[in-house]
């Protein structure tokens, strides 16, 4: 596993979000120079990501929301950040029936508030009166967006960072990336194939047989192999419409989005950005950074680029801390 060192002018406390049956790793990481003014909340993004955000069960580390956290409170922003449930995360189930029944797209939404919670009683105990931005990577920027519209007053935040957000459901996501990448001589079929398992997933029926043989061609045999409670959670998560949720934040909204992100696009920034009207709202493209954003060079096999190592491009880390200061 990766160590990540906390740089010069920073010092990261270990903590333990315990809710919903779990015990949960998480971080506080804060400057040592000076007292910050800004505290951020780093929720998650989707598959089992660890408090750093590797992903040991994929032997993908690219350790993006360490690097995040120590950039941020280089620059002056405290940053609580913690795991996503699930294997190889360093979660441990402390009661498993009180996680059974959390284990939920809602509970997503759930474990955040009380991270949001853990966040306010150790700002209480390092005597921190700083604002509080809550912000979320990927999957985990549908779940900001959730924390601060559906739980306005407890959550009380300055502004909203959503970290390379989707504008779609996790099936759209899918969807999207399919038609986008693949060959238009195998598009259709593909297409139709996705379409299918997407419309069994989303109406909770089994998947259909006619696609099975052939799933890997199709780009869909990762959803055949999923249990029922995955597939459940999937059809969860893609019924909330990210811009609809965007739309009632009630706060300033910040969204960064790499232009060489092979998730997420641009034009989810964009729709994202539309669909927040005239509520204050800023964007934010980095020009050939990554979904961890990263620079991955050209050609960089997929799963190589998901886990690419080294730092996040300062730029991220940059623009955030101007868009809090100006809050």
């Amino acid at each position: 596993m990766p160590e990540y060192p906390v740089p010069a002018g920073v010092a990261e406390h270990t903590l333990t979000l315990r809710t919903c049956g779990l015990a949960i790793p998480a971080a506080f990481t804060t400057p040592t120079d000076r007292a910050p003014t800004v505290v951020l909340l780093l929720i998650p993004g989707s598959l089992f990501c660890d408090v750093n955000g590797d992903y040991p069960s994929w032997n993908a580390f690219p350790g993006t929301n360490a690097h995040l956290a120590h950039q941020l409170a280089a620059l002056g922003v405290a940053v609580l950040r913690y795991a996503k449930a699930g294997p190889g995360t360093g979660s441990v189930v402390e009661d498993q029936a009180e996680w059974d029944r959390h284990r939920t797209w809602d509970g997503r939404v759930t474990i955040a508030r009380a991270a949001l919670a853990l966040l306010r009683t150790t700002m209480v105990e390092a005597g921190l009166g700083a604002r509080v931005v809550v912000s979320g990577h990927s999957e985990g920027a549908v779940v900001a967006s959730r924390l601060v519209a559906e739980h306005s007053t407890e959550a009380d935040a300055a502004g909203v960072v959503l970290l390379a957000g989707p504008a779609v459901g996790i099936l759209g996501v899918l969807r999207e990336r399919a038609e986008r990448d693949t060959p238009p001589a195998e598009r259709a079929a593909k297409l139709e194939a996705m379409d299918a398992v997407i419309g069994a997933i989303r109406a909770g029926a089994p998947l259909p047989s006619a696609y099975a043989a052939n799933k890997d061609a199709y780009g869909i045999g990762g959803l055949y192999t999923m249990p029922p409670e995955a597939l459940k959670y999937l059809a969860e998560s893609d019924a909330t419409d990210p811009c609809e949720v965007a739309s009632r934040i009630g706060v300033p909204v910040l969204i960064v989005q790499g232009t060489d992100d092979a998730n997420v696009t641009v034009h989810d920034a964009e729709r994202l950005h539309a669909s927040r009207g005239a509520r204050p709202t800023e964007t934010l493209v980095l020009d050939g950074l990554s979904h961890m954003f990263k620079r991955v060079p050209p050609g960089t096999d997929p799963m190589q680029g998901f886990g690419w190592p080294g730092p996040c491009d300062e730029r991220v880390a940059h623009g955030i801390v101007r868009w809090v200061q100006a809050r």
